[in-house]
């Protein structure tokens, strides 16, 4: 799952347009990968596929599409094409990402790709800061 993470990370690099790498096309990236993420804090309600039950997730909405090389858990890579949101994972501090909703933040993380009913975006963010975007 770190792999995954952190290739998830160099979308959001890519997504957040944060460096010249980013513009070279999809990015790679290994399980130590650090990355930032710019877009709008948006709440997305939804049904479990399994069992029914309504959840809610915190997602970056991504200013235009990216694409990301992503490691499944079996160590395999597939191109992810067109993600237009990145899923907010790890300690989410509820107060703040309430202040926060429906603004153009800076989400710092590593990223990994989707892998439960509970992921409802390609790339997930490990998230370890959030601010609003300057």
């Amino acid at each position: 799952m770190n792999r995954a993470a952190a290739i998830a990370a160099a979308l959001v690099l890519a997504a957040g347009g944060a460096s010249g790498a980013a513009a070279q096309g999809c990015l790679k990236a290994d399980d130590t990968a650090e990355v930032q993420i710019t877009g709008t804090l948006a709440l997305v309600r939804f049904k479990h596929p399994g069992n029914g039950s309504n959840l809610q997730a915190y997602v970056v909405r991504l200013a235009k599409p990216a694409c990301a090389d992503v490691t499944d858990m079996d160590r395999k890579v597939h191109r992810v094409e067109k993600i237009g949101r990145v899923q907010l994972a790890g300690e989410l501090p509820e107060p703040r990402l309430k202040r926060l909703l429906n603004k153009r933040v800076t989400v710092g993380g590593t990223l990994f790709g989707q892998h439960t009913a509970y992921h409802i975006a390609p790339i997930l963010v490990q998230m370890k800061s959030i601010d609003q975007a300057k």
